[in-house]
């Protein structure tokens, strides 16, 4: 491939969330100032949605328990944007959001809408509306619960959480996979709270739970605990965030890092603004010369397109005293690259992409490599500058009506390449030059082989989205 390819191949646009292999570089803060925002709030949820490659917020309150909120918003890191959709969940805080890449849908369950209401009904959103999950078995209605999407194990984990009013807290342990939520039955579960914060670790595969250890309402400890899909385990690590309530927490998939901001700190009442990393073995104080004013109740998430971890709100401290800024954490301009959807099946297996441990680092190159293909049949690789819309069609794009059953096009595919299906495998190479003009420049990719399985005569991949960086 000449480098003239190769510039308009990387001048696209897209979503993503890194893969492993990216060094752990010194983050710093930094504030961005949008010209719009969502009004201050406390006890909001946010999420990441991989395929409009934007932070998603919903609800949450003017103030501790004023005045709940319903609105839904959308960052995609210069603007936020208020989604004004007819149908959508009833106003409330304390709710939680994980996005499902799987499926391609923000999961929100739970919270608080009224003095003593919780709130124990599943919502969706695909990028366009909201759409109310009916599901036989649901978890108890409950309030400040923990939530995090496993995508190894393609299910939403929620734990614990509590009821407005009560000492009593949940240490439950549920999965929704989309379908169903399935209570779970480890041995041994992590104490309960209404206060704990959650967030799924890809490079590990596991999800990690920092919860704060109260009794009689007093604060008096924390712990960091892991499920791995069967087993909760207690990690005993050398050092440990001060005990707190309610802090933001998300996992920095580039630095491979879970990310733990402020909190509160009981009965002191002091809220505090310090930056902690978990890397697996043990927590790190970072120190910022910039960083958000201390505070509990706020939102953070992970913006896998830009490479950072975004913080918006919070309570500053008590009565009327909520935040309304926006944060973002993170070093550099990091390479990014990840998947997101399924591939549909054919008669070799369900088709899927990766890049493995590369990423698109100017002056490396970029290794995609397709699996379960069907074995020597015609493969295209295609790249897109879109996930949301192609030829004026809303993506993904159900191509069952094709007699595709199963299979979605994700992408735009504004440029096809051919690649070489050696027995169901085939790979493709993208070397970056080491020009500074092409960092941050994004694209997408999804590959179709024939496979006369189906009526239209293709199968499809799981989809990914990457970005240009200069780490």
């Amino acid at each position: 491939m000449n480098t003239h390819s190769s510039k308009r191949l990387v001048a696209a646009a897209a979503a993503v969330l890194a893969l492993a292999g990216a060094l752990a570089a010194q983050a710093t803060w930094a504030q961005r100032s949008p010209a719009t925002a969502p009004s201050a709030r406390v006890m909001h949820a946010m999420a990441y949605d991989v395929q409009a490659g934007k932070v998603l917020l919903f609800g949450g309150a003017d103030g501790p328990g004023i005045f709940r909120l319903n609105d839904t918003w959308e960052f995609d890191g210069a603007t936020w944007t208020q989604r004004n959709v007819a149908v959508r969940p009833a106003t409330r805080s304390g709710h939680r959001m994980v996005y499902d890449s799987d499926r391609g849908r923000t999961v929100l369950f739970g919270g608080i809408t009224g003095p003593s209401v919780a709130l124990f009904d599943t919502w969706e959103w695909d990028g366009a509306q909201w759409q109310m999950r009916l599901p036989m078995v649901v978890p108890a209605p409950r309030v400040g619960h923990a939530m995090a999407y496993d995508a190894a194990r393609r299910r939403t984990v929620l734990f614990g959480g509590g009821t407005s009013g009560s000492s009593s807290y949940f240490h439950d342990t549920w999965e929704w996979d989309g379908v169903a939520w399935q209570m779970r039955q480890p041995a041994v579960s992590p104490p309960g709270s209404d206060a704990a914060v959650m967030a799924y670790d890809a490079a590990r595969q596991c999800t990690v739970l920092f919860v704060p250890i109260t009794v009689n309402t007093t604060l008096v400890g924390a712990e960091t605990w892991e499920w791995d899909g069967l087993t909760w385990t207690q990690r005993t690590p050398a050092h440990l965030p001060s005990p707190r309530r309610l802090a933001a927490m998300t996992y920095d998939a580039v630095r491979q890092r879970v990310v733990l901001f402020g909190g509160h700190h009981d009965p002191s009442s002091t809220f505090l603004d310090d930056t902690w990393e978990w890397d697996g073995v043990d927590w790190t104080n970072v120190a910022t010369s910039a960083h958000p004013s201390g505070r509990g109740q706020s939102t953070m998430v992970f913006d896998a397109l830009r490479g950072r971890t975004v913080l918006f709100g919070g309570a500053l401290g008590w009565g009327n005293n909520e935040a309304g800024d926006t944060w973002e954490y993170g070093s550099g301009t990091p390479a990014t690259y990840t998947t997101f959807g399924v591939g549909c099946a054919g008669w070799a297996g369900v088709p899927w992409l990766t890049a493995g441990n590369t990423r698109p680092v100017l002056g490396q190159t970029l290794q995609v490599a397709l699996y379960n293909l069907p074995p020597d049949h015609a493969t295209l690789l295609g790249f897109g500058w879109s996930s949301t819309a192609y030829q004026g069609t809303p993506l993904p794009m159900d191509l069952g009506v094709f007699g595709a059953t199963g299979c979605a096009l994700r992408i735009s595919a504004d440029l096809t390449w051919p690649v070489f299906n050696w027995a169901g495998y085939a790979n493709w190479a993208l070397p970056i030059p080491v020009q500074p003009s092409l960092v941050g420049m994004t694209f997408f990719q999804q590959a179709a082989a024939v496979d006369h399985s189906n009526a239209f005569g293709l199968v499809f991949t799981n989809a990914a989205a990457a970005r240009i960086g200069d780490s």
